[in-house]
């Protein structure tokens, strides 16, 4: 997918008049309750709406964000981006995924595999 596809998926998950991350917008891009993006994010579920520009929040967002960008350079498909972030077991990482991964504050090992990838090192 190219730079300005991105680009528009990008600005669908910015909060309006807002230089911040929605939580309820990613949520919703990827299709998972406010609890479970909490717990992506690793804070309390009440952080997500009622302290949405949390550093730690909007930190964790950030975090999605970069490994959802070097993911869409090597699928190419905004769905099949967000399907592979919440389902795809990577089997370089013990088969948890990338949600996981991130989760788990792993994000820059995750965005080093897809540049792999990207270069065809791997897979």
């Amino acid at each position: 997918m190219s730079a300005a596809a991105f680009d528009t998926f990008l600005e669908t998950l910015r909060e309006p008049s807002r230089p911040t991350l929605s939580p309820v917008r990613m949520a919703q891009a990827l299709h998972m309750g406010v609890g479970d993006l909490a717990g992506l994010a690793r804070v309390h579920r009440n952080t997500v709406t009622g302290n949405p520009e949390s550093s730690q929040l909007q930190g964790a967002l950030r975090d999605i964000v970069k490994v959802l960008a070097a993911a869409y350079r090597v699928n190419d498909d905004r769905e099949r981006t967000l399907f592979w972030f919440i389902n795809h077991p990577i089997a370089e990482f013990g088969y948890q995924t990338a949600a996981d991964l991130v989760r788990d504050g792993k994000s820059e090992a995750v965005i080093r595999y897809l540049a792999t990838l990207e270069g065809g090192a791997t897979g």
